[in-house]
């Protein structure tokens, strides 16, 4: 006689994803096509008290609905074929390395491995891409505001707005470029 359990793991890296998340704030939820008593273990490893198992994708579309209209974005991690409709509608739709191919191609990112570590990575790349271009937008709002009058008032030369220009350009290139510089 033999016995055999099987049984879902978590993937390597969830625990410390939900808790960074959640201390920076996010809510976390599970919504998961499986039974109740696997879901139910998950979530209580992940000390994640807002749950559903047996959920049917439009189950999940609704609850995305849900939050939508509380005001809330949406990130979703997914790896299977039930997935693709929430993550096709999801604000941001992460899929694992080794998902779904109909899941991925509703993602807009992929992560390169099967860790979710490379969430907070994704995120932390985001934000800083956030102020980036916050700081750039800021710098051409104040450039076009103090130099474009001068240009067309005629107290600069044509030469002069055009090296300004130039200068203010590449002052943004070098500025977003730090973002890859600092990853």
């Amino acid at each position: 006689m033999a016995r055999f359990t099987l049984q879902d793991g978590l993937r390597e890296g969830a625990e410390k994803t939900v808790e960074q998340l959640r201390l920076d704030g996010l809510q976390t939820l599970i919504l998961s096509g499986d039974s109740e008593a696997a879901v139910e273990a998950a979530a209580a490893r992940l000390n994640i008290r807002n749950w559903r198992a047996r959920q049917a994708p439009a189950m999940k579309l609704e609850k995305l609905g849900e939050l939508r209209a509380g005001g809330k974005s949406v990130l979703m991690i997914g790896d299977g074929v039930n997935d693709a409709p929430i993550l096709a509608a999801a604000d941001v739709p992460i899929t694992v390395h080794g998902g779904a191919e109909l899941a991925n191609s509703s993602a807009d990112m992929i992560l390169t491995s099967e860790s979710l570590d490379l969430v907070l990575r994704a995120r932390h790349i985001a934000q800083r891409a956030r102020h980036l271009i916050r700081q750039n937008l800021t710098w051409a709002v104040v450039y076009n505001a103090s130099v474009m009058p001068l240009a067309v008032s005629g107290m600069l030369k044509p030469w002069m707005a055009a090296l300004g220009m130039s200068l203010s350009s590449l002052l943004v290139v070098a500025n977003a470029a730090r973002l890859v510089n600092k990853g």
